[in-house]
């Protein structure tokens, strides 16, 4: 199984934009794996600073190759960057 660790979701930005690695290590701060049973993240979330909070229940059900992480990742970072900008 593919484990959530930021170096994965680094790889993941520095593939997405290999002209602005920099990026990498301003997007992701920190991953934190929630309870299973979280209300609030019941798959993957980024919030503003850069913390990725993963329900394990998710990871394990749908992420199986880094492929499925990228796309699920950079799902939640164009939405946060979204609300970021409609702000």
């Amino acid at each position: 199984m593919i484990e959530p660790t930021p170096s994965l979701f680094y790889d993941c930005i520095v593939e997405t934009f290999p002209g602005n690695s920099a990026f990498a290590t301003r997007a992701v701060s920190k991953v934190v794996v929630v309870d299973p049973k979280d209300k609030f993240c019941p798959t993957l979330c980024i919030d503003g600073k850069g913390i990725i909070r993963v329900n394990p229940q998710f990871w394990v059900k749908h992420i199986r190759t880094k492929q499925d992480a990228k796309l699920v990742f950079l799902h939640e970072m164009f939405t946060l960057y979204l609300v970021i900008r409609s702000l």
